[in-house]
């Protein structure tokens, strides 16, 4: 086995594990986003109710535990396989088209740090603007419920992706690399 098939090897491997965490992340996305819209707690509407009851307290509506009931539908593994792909490809050809825009009319240094650190957030603020439609037409929710899934989702992976990256500089300082 060549250094070539290695390395092919190696990226789809990688690509596979990133579309799986990308799915488990849209799914915790929508769990937390069915968490945090929980049906509000309303009073009687009219005394009249409250006198039937006997008092004044009022119930609080049981949480969801059908999945008929949630705000928001929870997409099957492969909706959300689909889901973390298009988010990805979204957001990857927002990273490298503006690379190459700014790079082919030498508007910017790309080499620059800092531009590439500029790049990498607006292809964030891209992705996320492009996500927030996609769970609309993928997940039957309006806008805003899919502008709340795709907050949570890139919060979660910026979480992930701190975690993971604090991990390896801690492993790499460890083995004094």
């Amino acid at each position: 086995m060549g250094i070539g098939q290695l390395v092919g090897a190696l990226c789809c491997a990688g690509v596979s594990v990133e579309l799986l965490v990308g799915a488990f992340l849209v799914r915790a996305a929508v769990a937390v986003a069915n968490r945090v819209l929980d049906p509000v707690k309303e009073w009687p509407a009219d005394s009249a109710a409250a006198d039937w009851h006997g008092d004044d307290h009022w119930e609080p509506v049981a949480p969801h535990s059908n999945e008929d009931e949630r705000a928001i539908p929870t997409p099957g593994c492969g909706t959300a396989l689909v889901i973390a792909f298009l988010a990805a490809f979204l957001e990857a050809g927002a990273f490298f088209g503006l690379l190459l825009l700014l790079d082919l009319g030498n508007l910017a240094d790309v080499n620059d740090r800092w531009t590439r650190v500029g790049i990498a957030v607006f292809s964030i603020l891209f992705g996320f603007a492009g996500l927030t439609p996609l769970l609309a037409l993928a997940l039957p929710v309006t806008i805003r419920r899919a502008a709340l899934v795709a907050f949570i989702h890139y919060t979660v992976g910026l979480f992930v992706t701190a975690s993971v990256t604090g991990a390896l500089i801690a492993v790499a300082a460890a083995l004094d690399l």
